[in-house]
């Protein structure tokens, strides 16, 4: 019965798996998060978290708008928060000896259509300042 056990136990810690962060881009790689996930920087050591959007005024296709907005987005890298636009500044911000930059917010607003929290993904890259 013992055996049993034993054999039962190994069995079920041999095939439980931990969670694991998926492997993240290199330096200088354009990559993509979406709302709430993270991933490690490849030869950096940074942690990169989607975290939030503060606001989303970016003109919905199908208006016609006079300015074209902004989204602002909050990624936090390692414990700090660092917020992020579309089209004001900053763009893009220095972290120690790395850049971060915003590339884009997806997906982008059409008329009369809600975009809720968890459907959205950023679109950054990070290099480093120095070489």
């Amino acid at each position: 019965m013992k055996c049993l056990t034993f054999i039962t136990l190994t069995l079920f810690i041999i095939g439980f798996k931990c969670p694991t962060e998926p492997i993240g881009p290199e330096l200088g790689e354009e990559f993509s998060l979406e709302y709430g996930q993270s991933v490690k920087i490849q030869n950096a050591g940074l942690r990169i978290k989607f975290k939030s959007v503060v606001s989303d005024s970016r003109c919905p296709i199908g208006l016609e708008c006079f300015v074209a907005g902004n989204a602002q987005v909050i990624i936090q890298v390692s414990d700090m928060d660092i917020t992020l636009n579309t089209n004001q500044e900053p763009k893009e911000v220095d972290f120690f000896i790395y850049t971060i930059r915003l590339i884009d917010v997806e997906p982008y607003p059409v008329v009369d259509e809600i975009i809720e929290l968890k459907d959205y993904n950023v679109k950054l890259i990070i290099t480093r300042k120095f070489h």
